[in-house]
């Protein structure tokens, strides 16, 4: 059943497995690229290890009613999606740098202490709204956004050297239920379409499921598969839907390796391709 305890349990098994693959990773490898734009592997867990400390000190000011903005963010909605990356990119590897050897030991401390201030919380505390750079979100939202943000920053990681591993396979379902925010706050038009494109995926595997996305103008759209025609039909598994509403995977790789079947005009796919490259 999936309750917030489940997820709970979700969260510090994506930690575990994450922490002892790292061990076994030479000092050569945490400088290898990850799947992660222009980030290495060491950049990737600073980033982890950043965020497990802003998660916790975000829900620990929620639950005494402090909704302030964060110490050194800036006020939601004052950065464009392109800058509040940059930001968040600069202070990841800033962070490393900082902590230096010591980089797998904070990380696994960091994420310690949030685990278990979320196993404190009674069931009242989980709707409490908490400080984001993006704006307020309840408490429960940070549980979601940390257990899936270890999952693909994992495969980020570990891909690389081995293409087949699969994502923390209990995670999928929860990006399906984040995807549609993802997908309309992160993709990254790079033209103004004249006409709107919609793309219907038929998604079968761990979450049997049909979505359009609808690229308009400058702006994506995910809503349940509607009933007229669609301009392109693809099918897909459902760890390939997230990885290329992700930007982890592009159509075209996804197509040469059997995973991705298109059917329809072909020349949308590359549009489609470049509006979803965001990290």
């Amino acid at each position: 059943m999936d309750t917030l305890e489940y997820r709970i349990e979700l969260c510090q098994a994506a930690a575990e497995q994450l922490t002892q693959y790292l061990q076994t990773l030479s000092v050569e490898a945490w400088c290898h690229p990850s799947a992660c734009e222009a980030w290495e592997v060491r950049d990737v867990v600073a980033h982890l290890t950043w965020g497990a400390e802003l998660y916790a000190g975000a829900i620990a000011r929620g639950m005494q009613g402090d909704t302030s903005p964060l110490e050194d963010s800036p006020p939601p909605g004052t950065l464009t999606r392109a800058e509040l990356s940059a930001l968040i990119a600069q202070r990841s590897i800033a962070y490393r740098e900082s902590l230096g050897e010591h980089l797998l030991a904070t990380f696994t401390a960091r994420h310690d202490h949030l685990q278990r201030l979320l196993e404190s919380f009674s069931p009242q505390d989980w709707e409490k709204p908490c400080a984001h750079p993006v704006g307020l979100r309840p408490a429960h939202w940070f549980l979601t956004a940390r257990l899936t943000e270890l999952a693909m920053h994992a495969w980020d990681i570990w891909s690389r050297r081995d293409p087949t591993r699969p994502l923390f396979a209990a995670s999928v379902p929860l990006f399906l239920e984040r995807l549609p925010g993802i997908v309309a706050r992160n993709a990254r038009p790079d033209t103004l379409l004249r006409a709107p494109l919609c793309y219907r995926f038929a998604v079968t595997g761990a979450v049997p499921s049909q979505h359009d996305i609808v690229l308009e103008g400058d702006a994506v759209r995910m809503e349940p598969a509607g009933t007229t025609a669609a301009d392109v039909r693809c099918q897909c598994d459902t760890e390939t839907f997230v990885l290329l509403m992700y930007g982890r995977l592009t159509p075209q790789t996804a197509v040469a390796r059997g995973r991705l079947v298109v059917e329809g005009a072909r020349d949308p796919m590359a549009t489609f391709g470049s509006w979803f490259t965001f990290a």
